[in-house]
């Protein structure tokens, strides 16, 4: 973990390594490895089989506290908290979240150069489920101040080139119990 808290790789991989090698072997892989072969035949696929894998993991890198208070601030569930004549700037709300489930899909691909020119590409797809139950945000003037973290399940897919890669059923994950965002993250209204 990067900056201590979980990121999406955290939550897919085990121990941050990505499992390629059980797609090596398929297809689409191959065809990776034969344009690869076909523009630097010098180059040896298992060195850059080694940097996709490692590529791939970092591209999956994304904070979990991040994403989700990203995907709040853009939300119905907050935009009630902009209303300055229910909410004065000067008072501090307390936001208890319901259990909810937020889902993320991320779309990296990692391009393979020999040169200054693009051989071929990989199409990663990551595919995120969290289920959060117990978050409080703490609100003032529109910003979300800090997030106090309950429970979270997460569950996932990633797929290398339509090849499932590594698929985790529901696993709990451990989130920092306090999320503190220094000056706020203010929240969006509609459209914004």
């Amino acid at each position: 973990m990067p900056n201590g808290n979980p990121t999406i790789a955290d939550c897919l991989f085990d121990a941050g390594r990505s499992g390629f090698e059980k797609v090596a072997d398929s297809r689409p892989v191959a065809e990776v490895r034969e344009a690869l072969a076909r523009h630097a035949p010098s180059i040896p696929w298992a060195s850059t089989q080694r940097e996709v894998e490692k590529k791939i993991v970092e591209a999956l890198h994304v904070d979990v506290g991040q994403l989700l208070i990203g995907t709040w601030l853009r939300s119905a569930l907050l935009v009630k908290y902009l209303d300055s004549s229910r909410y004065p700037a000067t008072e501090t709300i307390l936001a208890h979240l319901s259990e909810h489930t937020v889902k993320t899909t991320l779309k990296p691909s990692i391009g393979i150069y020999v040169g200054e020119m693009l051989v071929t590409s990989v199409p990663v797809e990551a595919l995120l489920s969290l289920t959060v139950k117990g978050f409080i945000l703490t609100i003032r003037d529109g910003q979300v101040l800090q997030m106090t973290t309950g429970t979270c399940q997460a569950k996932g897919r990633v797929t290398v080139a339509g090849v499932v890669l590594v698929e985790k059923a529901a696993k709990a994950i451990e989130l920092p119990g306090v999320v503190r965002f220094g000056e706020g993250r203010r929240i969006m209204a509609a459209g914004t």
